[in-house]
């Protein structure tokens, strides 16, 4: 049988120790080579060190000198039951927008807490990007226990910190563990240094948290990343982001709002496909001759996606934004023109307590407003598919907020 792959984001205050626990899970499991631990071990030689967990994933010399995960990286590492893709996102508040990036592409999210810092706003204000862009399997790690000789107190102070913030935004936390990286504490087996914990260690989290499966959906969609000609064929070529699809299938194409059938499926070197499912990229050949184009969503005829030129929004922003001026919004593979049309409602990102100036946005403002795009496009609801209900907004090629569509504009 198949083993299930997940995607998973670490996110957290920097110097919280995401990158040694990375490190450490990539060692525990035997997903390092023999050459990359001789390396890490030279390169802490060299810098006076005792091993860096933490170069494992730093593998940058900018990044080693500096003690700061700089970029987006993805790295890869199996257990008993399941494989997983680690998306190692950044914890400085400068580089949010990698984070950005790199949590929206993730299943499960891996909290971190400093057991010594304890609670800080960033750590509330990554957990409140986790839950705007629907991340709902969510493992609280409290780490460094050894810096607070792993006192159980800490830990559940730190638990009952987090529990009220996280209600409010509707986030479950499936697990909180304590844990010590550096040490290996709590990892891969129980731990020896907190015998009042009774929950599971690290790794065994990992095998037992429930997949949320996109291919449970009945309702398709896949939005076109390309078209092929090959000789009088049309392919249209994506990804399918949930339900199914089948040849002879009835579809409709959105926004162009045309119907057709599926006439045939097209996989990389399995001939006469008859389906596809969630997760596969496939190509589709219709019955009828239609010039369509990227950033089209291709759905079932029934309950398929919205299209409008206006919708309501939720928005985490990376930096100010001017209300009316033009940006580029990325929906799905579409990119299309369009502007704010005006601010519903704003709140602090770290108290949830709601602004009442709502004539701008602000760096790290989280808020709910009214979009215009130029014409009408077509997107999707987090409950019918979250990766065509998530949005980018960018201005000369700059990501400036990111967030999900909530419902069409009145």
């Amino acid at each position: 049988m198949e083993k299930e792959t997940f995607s998973i984001v670490f996110a957290g205050e920097v110097d919280h120790g995401k990158s040694t626990l990375i490190g450490r899970i990539l060692y525990e499991t035997n997903s390092l080579s023999e050459e990359k631990m001789k390396e890490i071990d030279q390169v802490s030689k060299e810098l006076g060190r005792d091993l860096e967990w933490s170069f494992i994933m730093d593998s940058l010399r900018e990044e080693r000198e500096q003690n700061v995960t700089i970029d987006t990286t993805q790295t890869f590492f199996k257990t008993k039951k399941r494989n997983f893709i680690i998306i190692d996102a950044p914890g400085h508040r400068d580089f949010i927008k990698n984070m950005m990036t790199g949590a929206s592409q993730a299943e499960i999210a891996i909290l971190l807490v400093d057991a010594k810092e304890g609670i800080r706003d960033q750590t509330k204000r990554h957990l409140n990007i986790l839950s705007l862009i629907g991340i709902k399997q969510i493992i609280l790690v409290v780490n460094k226990m050894d810096l607070v000789n792993y006192n159980e107190q800490v830990f559940k102070k730190i638990l009952s910190d987090i529990t009220p913030f996280a209600e409010k935004i509707n986030i479950s936390i499936d697990f909180a563990i304590p844990i010590s990286a550096k040490e290996g504490e709590n990892l891969k087996e129980k731990p020896k240094a907190m015998p009042w914990f009774s929950g599971p260690c690290f790794l065994e989290s990992l095998d037992i948290i429930n997949k949320i499966d996109p291919e449970s959906s009945n309702l398709y969609r896949m939005p076109i990343q390309d078209v092929y000609k090959i000789d009088d064929k049309r392919i249209y070529v994506g990804r399918v982001d949930s339900g199914s699809v089948e040849s002879n299938q009835e579809i409709l194409i959105s926004p162009k709002n045309k119907k057709t059938k599926v006439k045939s499926i097209e996989k990389f070197l399995i001939p006469e496909t008859k389906k596809a499912i969630f997760g596969e990229c496939i190509g589709i050949i219709t019955q009828d001759h239609l010039f369509l184009e990227r950033g089209d969503i291709i759905s079932g005829i029934n309950n398929p996606p919205t299209t409008s030129k206006k919708a309501i929004a939720s928005l985490y922003c990376i930096e100010s934004i001017p209300i009316e001026e033009k940006f580029i919004f990325k929906i799905g593979t579409k990119e299309i023109p369009g502007k704010i049309l005006k601010i519903l409602e704003k709140i602090d990102s770290s108290t949830l307590e709601k602004q009442t100036n709502l004539s701008d946005l602000k760096e790290n403002d989280f808020s709910t407003v009214e979009i215009e795009f130029d014409e009408p496009s077509a997107y999707d609801y987090v409950e019918n598919c979250i990766e065509l209900s998530r949005l980018v907004i960018e201005k000369f090629g700059n990501v400036i907020a990111a967030g999900i569509i909530q419902h069409p504009s009145k």
